[in-house]
């Protein structure tokens, strides 16, 4: 398994959060700097589970 998502799966999450042509922070709406976290993080045992790195368990976060 991959420690990475794969390219498709973060098209899917960027698209997601698109707004107006620029992907936002999927928490509070800016524009500035949003980068990809896991909503159950890879340390809480989420590296072995096939689902961590699906579209479902990342979201685009600002900061």
């Amino acid at each position: 398994m991959s420690k990475d998502p794969t390219t498709r799966t973060r098209e899917i999450v960027t698209q997601r959060a698109d707004r107006g042509g620029w992907p936002v922070c999927e928490r509070c709406g800016t524009h500035r700097g949003a980068n990809l976290h896991h909503r159950r993080p890879r340390q809480m045992g989420g590296s072995t589970d096939p689902a961590t790195n699906t579209a479902s368990n990342l979201l685009l976060l600002c900061g």
